[in-house]
């Protein structure tokens, strides 16, 4: 710690530290002058889908006019493999208990933060093994919340056949 030359080092030395510890309530956050640092991201929800990371919601209209839309899969961000960019600049720094809240953490939170001012550049494939590239700005939290993701209901419901009732129940944390 005491080798870091700046407040973004010195929090980024104690948030790997605490990723060591694997356990979920122990974290470090950025003070609010380094939000716009490293809190900034594109309008989009990601999750790690059987192996693979799939756009799963986008909320910016300007990502979709681009031609970015759910169901996309990454093959690259900043011109490395996902995973790999993954491994090097955000699993680091995520402290959790288990290898499922580890890949929330990762594939679903953090991806795609860094600073405001640095777009991300990512290589997506559609469904028919077609890959395109955008790079997309990175909106700062405060942009962020005007153009909030959709909502995920708590419970999904439905009748089957049979009069059986089917439920499923939802995340309960939020990504706004």
């Amino acid at each position: 710690v005491r080798q870091t030359t700046s407040t973004l080092e010195y929090y980024q030395v104690l948030q790997q530290m605490c990723a060591q510890l694997k356990d979920a309530h122990t974290n470090v956050y950025m003070p609010d002058e380094l939000n716009n640092a490293v809190y900034a991201r594109p309008s989009m929800r990601t999750q790690l889908i059987e192996d693979r990371v799939i756009i799963t919601a986008i909320s910016d209209e300007s990502l979709s006019k681009k031609g970015l839309m759910v169901g996309l899969e990454f093959i690259k961000i900043d011109k490395l493999p996902v995973k790999k960019y993954a491994a090097k600049f955000v699993a680091p720094f995520q402290s959790a208990s288990t290898s499922q809240d580890l890949a929330e953490r990762i594939y679903s939170y953090s991806l795609l933060s860094g600073p405001a001012e640095k777009p991300v550049t990512l290589v997506v494939r559609d469904t028919n093994g077609k890959t395109a590239s955008y790079t997309i700005a990175r909106l700062t939290p405060a942009a962020r919340r005007k153009v909030p993701l959709p909502a995920i209901a708590p419970l999904e419901f439905k009748m089957l056949p049979g009069d059986i009732t089917y439920g499923a129940p939802r995340p309960f944390d939020s990504d706004a």
